[in-house]
């Protein structure tokens, strides 16, 4: 077992019996607590693990956590002090949410590749800095790694679009910009393109996903650049960086779409 697979566990046992089923959490019997958890939901972890070597790493988690912002000292108000051990009102906001969860690296990757199996080496390297730099609280940081990662996605799919699209004006557009600075420029043509030129050459199913998950994200990568990547002094505070991380998961799956149909189809 490592680090992350037994931060999964620890997880799923606070979602379940904290902000499920209204339980409670004492730092000095969480082993114990752990171990029930596991037995009764028959889950596929190591008891003897969990209690020797692993018992140490299950303290660094409840720690980590705590950092972190989703637990906190104190069941509640008539419970206000350790051993007793709580669940954020930002905590929950996280555990009840159904998308990827960002305070699971490993997983969130191997969860996002499992979807979009082919996904960008580039992009991979800058996410996983996004997703380490969030769990430090370092949220700027995070975001442009975000916004770094969003744009690596963002150039597969323009240039696929420059290699389907057949009109000699559209593509000479296309290649005349490919390498600009301004993204803002760049998002408004591959809009323009897809949502007006050639809306009607494709399935209304993509100009959906385009409108509802990958455009928005194209923005969100626009304002990360403009607002976080340069000395404008606004901040990114931590339930923003969140959301942005689990909308980050549907917006490659989309974008994935889109490159999927453009190397397959020729754009006349």
């Amino acid at each position: 077992m490592d680090f992350q697979t037994t931060k999964q566990l620890v997880l799923h046992f606070i979602k379940k019996e904290l902000v499920e089923e209204g339980g409670n959490m004492q730092l000095k019997a969480i082993l114990n607590q752990l171990s029930t958890f596991v037995e009764e939901n028959k889950i596929n972890f190591s008891l003897s693990y969990l209690r020797g070597e692993g018992s140490e790493q299950v303290l660094d988690i409840v720690n980590s956590l705590m950092n972190e912002g989703i637990l906190r000292w104190g069941l509640n108000a008539i419970n206000p002090e350790p051993p007793f051990i709580g669940v954020t009102a930002y905590g929950r906001k996280v555990l009840e949410s159904e998308g990827e969860m960002p305070y699971d690296p490993d997983g969130y990757i191997e969860r996002l590749k499992n979807k979009v199996p082919n996904f960008d080496d580039t992009a991979e390297l800058y996410l996983v800095e996004s997703l380490q730099t969030f769990l430090r609280n370092n949220f700027m940081a995070s975001a442009v790694m975000l916004g770094v990662a969003s744009e690596a996605i963002f150039n597969i799919l323009y240039d696929e679009l420059a290699n389907s699209v057949q009109s000699p004006k559209v593509k000479s557009n296309l290649e005349k910009i490919r390498d600009s600075a301004k993204t803002k420029q760049r998002i408004d043509l591959v809009r323009q393109i897809v949502l007006v030129t050639y809306k009607s050459k494709i399935s209304h199913e993509l100009t959906d996903d385009f409108e509802s998950k990958t455009d928005p994200l194209f923005n969100l990568m626009r304002q990360i650049r403009n607002d976080v990547g340069h000395p404008t002094g606004i901040k990114i505070d931590r339930m923003t960086m969140f959301v942005n991380l689990q909308l980050f998961v549907p917006y490659c799956e989309a974008a994935y779409r889109w490159i999927k149909f453009l190397r397959k189809n020729k754009l006349q």
